[in-house]
């Protein structure tokens, strides 16, 4: 298995520890998670493509839902 060493920080080391904690698994797998994020929207943007957000009401909750794509118009204020 390849071993692959990154240098972290003090003042980032906090930020890891909280990934890991949070990811439920090991620091290596909530990098993995955070790397394949990343590949996806910078591969997107090159393509043109935006990371966006639109709020959605539903039943009185407001929720957010984030896509990749292009911008076909924008919401009229009424």
């Amino acid at each position: 298995m390849p071993n692959k060493t990154i240098y972290v920080s003090d003042d980032d080391l906090p930020l890891f520890e909280r990934a890991q904690a949070l990811s439920g698994t090991n620091l290596s797998s909530a990098i993995v998670r955070a790397l394949r994020r990343f590949i996806e929207l910078e591969e997107a943007r090159q393509r043109g493509l935006d990371e966006i957000t639109v709020i959605v009401n539903g039943e009185g909750a407001h929720r957010r839902k984030r896509f990749l794509g292009t911008r076909l118009a924008r919401r009229l204020e009424k």
